[in-house]
């Protein structure tokens, strides 16, 4: 993207930061998926991608898990 300041005339560019990759299917993840950390035990944290299929396919597996007990 190309910004130009209108006082000056100056122009600039940014670059896009890339999307992070779903870490089960590696496809692109956009603001419908999820990305954050998990914290794992007392100081660590595994940072974690889902796309919106496999995010919904985990929820599906832990609600079909929770029906059956």
């Amino acid at each position: 993207m190309t910004i130009i300041n209108l006082n000056t005339g100056k122009a600039r560019t940014t670059k896009k930061e890339p999307l992070t990759k779903c870490n089960i299917c590696d496809t692109d993840v956009d603001k419908s998926g999820l990305t954050g950390k998990i914290l794992t035990g007392k100081v660590s944290y595994i940072p974690i991608s889902f796309c919106h299929i496999c995010m919904t396919g985990i929820i599906q597996m832990v609600m079909d898990k929770q029906n059956n007990e």
